[in-house]
């Protein structure tokens, strides 16, 4: 690894507070220094306020420089259009392009790694359009470098969820209202049903797990009484 990162003098990571950003700014603290790093975290009302939270603990950790930027929403987003992750990471990157350029430092970090590749990801296209480089991919590392790599944080009591933005839980158009209410309606539940996706806006309203889970009676009464009172 070092041989890769003693190319790169300074380095502003695009940091989301999840595992894989998490485990790209660990290593670029490491082999630039620290000094040399600035993690910069979007907010946004799509985005769950506490991984920006979550961002900001780890960055504080590990000793690098944290910006948090409020990330413009297009109505071209708020379309929820198949391109809307493209969209979304267009503007995430414009945005710490210009972080970069303010600070005179070239180079971008991201967290993708070998893993995303095997699957339809759009908002990798904008990568290639900002010049970002992802330290994890280059190197054909996956999940399981990721989570050695951060196991010591784990350690320390850092928890690194694996979720996807407020927006995948909504169908049809997009509204700050509606990001709202399923923001509200999960951060009641998510410590106790880790993967919970509240879709208060399908027909029916329903609630979703990202893998199986397998729930008891105690815990199904509990959602059902937690839907039904988060329906606009």
């Amino acid at each position: 690894m070092n041989r890769y990162f003693e190319k790169f003098g300074k380095a502003i990571v695009a940091f989301s507070g999840g595992a894989d950003s998490t485990a790209v700014l660990m290593l670029a603290a490491e082999y630039l220094g620290a000094d040399n790093v600035v993690a910069v975290t979007m907010e946004s009302p799509h985005i769950f306020w506490y991984q920006v939270e979550n961002a900001r603990k780890t960055a504080s950790r590990l000793g690098v420089q944290w910006v948090s930027k409020k990330l413009n929403i297009t109505d071209e987003f708020l379309e929820n259009k198949p391109n809307r992750c493209y969209v979304c990471k267009r503007e995430i990157l414009k945005s710490i392009t210009e972080t970069a350029i303010e600070k005179g430092i070239e180079h971008i970090f991201d967290g993708t790694n070998i893993e995303d590749t095997k699957e339809y990801r759009p908002g990798m296209a904008a990568l290639i359009e900002y010049g970002i480089v992802s330290p994890l991919l280059d190197n054909e590392l996956g999940k399981e470098f990721v989570h050695k790599t951060i196991a010591p944080l784990i350690a320390d009591g850092f928890v690194f969820p694996n979720d996807s933005c407020v927006a995948t839980r909504i169908n049809g158009i997009i509204t700050k209202d509606r990001l709202r209410a399923v923001e509200t309606a999960e951060n009641g539940l998510r410590d106790e049903f880790d993967g919970i996706r509240m879709r208060l806006f399908d027909n029916p309203p329903r609630v979703l797990f990202k893998r199986p889970k397998a729930l008891n009676a105690e815990q199904l009464r509990k959602l059902s009484t937690a839907l039904k009172k988060a329906i606009p």
